[in-house]
């Protein structure tokens, strides 16, 4: 009996824990591989274990400040330039230009694109998340079977009492009819 009640409290949390990532864990997942990521790269850069792979990039304040270069902080240490992360090694600033020696980002850059696409193909597959409910429901709860061929594919729920429900009148009349009451 103990074994069973732990069984079943076992497949229950597997269940939920499914379908808390299925809905938003993988942001969960993803925001903690960044912040991985951005720590073993800072620590690369105090170590000069990747000065071969610095770069200089120079701007000037004013493209900036218009926005005619694509240039984003994301902190004093980081930015986005045409679409790209890069940590910053050293910063040297003059009166109109701003000199970045830094870092193109691969694995934060990888992580993103690889986040940007799973949440894309999760957009465009809208079932995917409907289909794993309804796998999860049908092993819990063996009810749900027979509810199951009840509800479409569209979403709808009971489709033959919509399907048979016609209205009488085509239109609705406008203005409203009069009423007038006879006491």
């Amino acid at each position: 009996m103990l074994r069973i009640n732990a069984s079943k409290k076992i497949i229950a949390l597997i269940a939920a824990l499914t379908l808390i990532y299925n809905s938003s864990g993988y942001v969960l997942v993803y925001q903690q591989l960044i912040h991985f990521t951005k720590v073993d790269i800072h620590s690369s850069i105090q170590k000069k274990e990747i000065d071969a792979e610095i770069i200089l990039l120079s701007f000037k304040k004013s493209d900036i400040e218009k926005g005619k270069v694509d240039f984003k902080w994301k902190d004093k240490k980081e930015f986005r330039y045409n679409g790209g992360m890069y940590d910053i090694v050293e910063k040297t600033e003059t009166e109109d230009s701003i000199h970045l020696y830094c870092f193109y980002d691969h694995k934060e850059n990888l992580l993103e694109a690889n986040f940007n696409k799973h949440f894309e193909r999760e957009k465009k597959d809208k079932n995917s998340s409907r289909t794993l409910i309804e796998l999860q429901l049908t092993y819990l709860f063996p009810i749900y079977r027979d509810i199951k061929p009840l509800v479409k594919a569209d979403g709808n729920l009971f489709p033959y009492l919509v399907k048979g429900y016609k209205i009488n009148e085509p239109e609705i009349p406008s203005p409203p009819p009069k009423i007038f009451y006879f006491i």
